[in-house]
């Protein structure tokens, strides 16, 4: 059987993944591949990219986590691996800016994910015309007019995702905003301690968005979210989860939730963890009649009334209401889905009487997200007399030994680790 797409990113049973072991696999697929996601958590040494690039000359794309990266094996990928495509690093052990330079010049990348908390990004000033989607999460060092330079040089890209971005400042998404006005997907999620108040207004420039990803950016409140809902007009997927504010902002409530469901043709709403909707909120989205997709558990202001998943308010009531609703008003294929897990209804409440109805008991709720959550729960109390050992961050910690490679033909690989792609 030919095998193109190799994906072990979430298997428990390779936890102990081993050079040598990923290169038995490597053997039996690797010149068919065109596709490869690594685990997260394994026993890779610094071989492993020099591996993969021996055994899987036609891949396009690359994802991988915690593995050494170093100028021989960034050698060996853009030589052997030309039609590599995408390449994702979370967390690679001694990457460098020059490291990552090579892979721009010599790849024709369209897609680039980096998850590196001190890389400087010099490197950036180099990213490849042919790129497309630009990942940048948790890069915290980085120095903007490279960045700035880079995009002038992407006249194709369409996403963009700076999370947890904690350097960067007002001005220098302005700027960012200015060199691609062709963007389509943008994130600005979490967390940014240099950012203020007006900060993100010039996301309303962005006249080509279709997607944006603002949770827990404590800089969204009503008013941007009104303004974007006013000048993007094709914005059609929007989450705004956990956007409360900060002490001189209310973050989002039931006026900017009226904003999206009077001014924009958002169709995909997030907007669980606020703390300042109600079900006034979900009365202007069912007014609009443009929402397909609605996220909203762990809002405490939500009840029956509302009707809304993950809302402790919400009891058996609305389960029966949207049976009667799908029976008497929805004559199309189409089935909802309605998820009630977290709320205050019960397995044996739930009677599914309407082929156009699923009643999902899941419970979806993040808890320590909501604003009501008390995060007192979280530490233990000093009078517990717990002792903790002192981390000494200061420490070098330079026992990293990695394990020189050894192609051992004798290992076995059990059927269980093999079944799911053969």
């Amino acid at each position: 059987m030919r095998v193109t797409h190799l994906d072990i990113e979430g298997c428990q049973i390779f936890l102990n993944l081993s050079d040598s072991m990923l290169g038995l696999m490597l053997q039996r697929c690797g010149m068919s591949l065109t596709r490869l996601d690594l685990p997260h958590i394994h026993k890779l040494s610094g071989d492993t990219l020099h591996v993969i690039a021996s055994l899987c000359r036609n891949l396009e794309h690359l994802s991988a986590h915690s593995v050494r990266v170093t100028i021989s094996a960034v050698n060996q990928l853009t030589m052997k691996c030309r039609q590599l495509k995408t390449l994702i690093l979370r967390e690679p052990i001694s990457i460098r800016d020059r490291d990552i330079q090579i892979l721009f010049d010599k790849l024709n990348l369209e897609t680039f994910a980096l998850k590196q908390r001190n890389i400087e990004g010099l490197c950036l000033s180099h990213l490849p015309p042919t790129l497309k989607h630009l990942d940048l999460t948790s890069c915290n060092d980085l120095i903007m007019p490279s960045l700035l330079s880079g995009l002038s040089r992407t006249p194709n890209l369409r996403t963009l995702e700076l999370i947890n971005c904690v350097s960067l400042t007002k001005t220098d998404f302005e700027s960012i905003c200015m060199k691609v006005p062709q963007l389509e997907e943008l994130s600005v999620s979490e967390y940014f301690p240099n950012l203020s108040t007006y900060a993100l207004d010039s996301i309303q420039n962005l006249k080509n968005l279709r997607k944006l990803n603002m949770r827990l950016n404590d800089f969204v409140d009503d008013r941007l979210v009104t303004l974007i809902s006013t000048s993007c007009m094709k914005l059609e997927v929007l989450d705004i989860s956990g956007c409360n504010g900060t002490m001189s902002s209310n973050g989002v409530t039931d006026s900017g939730i009226r904003a999206v469901a009077l001014n924009s043709n958002v169709t995909n709403l997030s907007m669980s963890y606020l703390s300042g909707v109600t079900d006034v909120s979900l009365f202007h989205l069912a007014e609009s009649g443009k929402i397909k997709w609605l996220y909203c558990q762990g809002c405490p202001e939500i009840t029956d009334t509302g009707c809304s998943s993950g809302s402790r308010n919400v009891t058996s009531k609305t389960t029966n209401t949207a049976i009667e609703v799908v029976e008497s008003f929805r004559s199309d294929a189409k089935k909802m889905h309605l998820i009630v897990g977290g709320t205050l209804v019960k397995p044996s409440e739930v009677h599914e009487t309407s082929k156009g109805l699923k009643i999902d008991l899941s419970d979806n709720c993040i808890d320590r997200l909501r604003p009501d959550f008390s995060h007192d729960a979280l530490y233990a109390s000093s009078e517990d007399g717990d002792d903790y050992e002192a981390l000494d961050l200061d420490s070098d910690n330079d026992d990293y030994d990695p394990y020189p490679y050894e192609f051992d033909s004798e290992l076995e690989i059990s059927d269980s680790e093999l079944q799911f792609w053969e």
